[in-house]
């Protein structure tokens, strides 16, 4: 702690040695009331200081504690929002505590502080939403800054970049664009954190080649691409690599891909490469056709 307590003691020993002192001396009465008045003022406020260190000692090795126990390498971040929250109780405190030896009705200051605080309250009532809706993200940690989550079961993936008491700003996965969302909002979505494991999920490309084109080649392409890509599964715990003709138009064929890849969070990087294979492939062997659209499913919901 900063305090050093021997001085605390030291000057609480003067404070009564003094007390006593001037009755020795034999002052007027009404000067000793004034001294031993401002004395206990003093103490009041010493004794509250004393607490006060105490009490940020305790919060420090809470906080240690917890991050120790959590073991994710990172840091609650809650000190200075504990610090400033204690401050200002034990300042309370204090206050009321000479307050009521002085004699003044603190009830009246209640009464028209409560009034003003339930109007602030009312006023402010999505700021303090989420204000503890980011306190209950920073003790729960459903995710990290880093992590990977989707909000909503949808499809977009975001990377936590910053998470704040009013506001996290989270990072398309594919643009890197940042998005600033209320804390209220992320504490009643759905947040699935998909950074904690590697999971397998299932790519769907497709492709609409022209009939002209030798349809055999264009699919042998695509099938030596998706089999010869890092990161697809072909272990046999996810069905191989297939091709399928899903719809046809007067001009063209939709060809369909079906792979499984091994690693959800990196899904991007995955589905570009194999992208790039195979339009390479297709260019290469005189093959004219045109990327329609491409689908991620987690397994378990995926498509076959």
């Amino acid at each position: 702690m900063k305090v050093d307590l021997r001085k605390i003691a030291f000057a609480i020993i003067i404070l009564f040695g003094l007390s006593q002192a001037v009755r020795v001396y034999g002052m007027p009465e009404r000067s000793i009331a004034v001294f031993e008045e401002v004395s206990y003022v003093v103490f009041i406020v010493i004794l509250f200081v004393v607490i006060l260190q105490v009490y940020r000692f305790a919060v420090v090795r809470l906080l240690d504690w917890l991050d120790e126990s959590i073991d994710d390498g990172t840091k609650s971040g809650l000190y200075p929002l504990l610090s400033v929250m204690g401050t200002l109780v034990i300042s309370v405190a204090c206050v009321w505590t000479i307050l009521s030896h002085m004699g003044i009705d603190i009830l009246v200051i209640l009464t028209s502080a409560g009034i003003i605080g339930l109007a602030i309250t009312f006023g402010a009532q999505n700021t303090l939403s989420q204000f503890f809706s980011g306190l209950s993200i920073l003790l729960s940690r459903p995710f990290k800054v880093g992590d990977v989550v989707r909000l909503n079961n949808t499809h977009i993936t975001y990377r936590v970049r910053k998470i704040g008491l009013m506001n996290t700003i989270l990072e398309e996965w594919d643009s890197r664009e940042p998005y600033s969302f209320p804390n209220n909002q992320l504490s009643n979505a759905i947040v699935d954190n998909v950074t904690s494991e590697k999971k397998s999920f299932n790519i769907i490309l497709f492709f609409d080649v022209n009939y002209e084109s030798d349809l055999a080649k264009a699919k042998e392409i695509m099938l030596n691409a998706a089999e010869t890509a890092p990161h697809i599964v072909m272990d046999g715990s996810w069905p191989h690599p297939s091709v399928s003709f899903a719809d046809m138009s007067t001009t063209n064929i939709r060809m369909k891909l079906s792979v499984f890849g091994d690693d959800y969070v990196n899904n991007s990087p995955i589905i570009s490469g194999l992208i790039e294979n195979i339009v390479n492939g297709f260019k290469n062997n005189g093959i004219r056709f045109s990327p329609v659209r491409y689908d991620i499913n987690m397994c378990g919901g995926a498509e076959e």
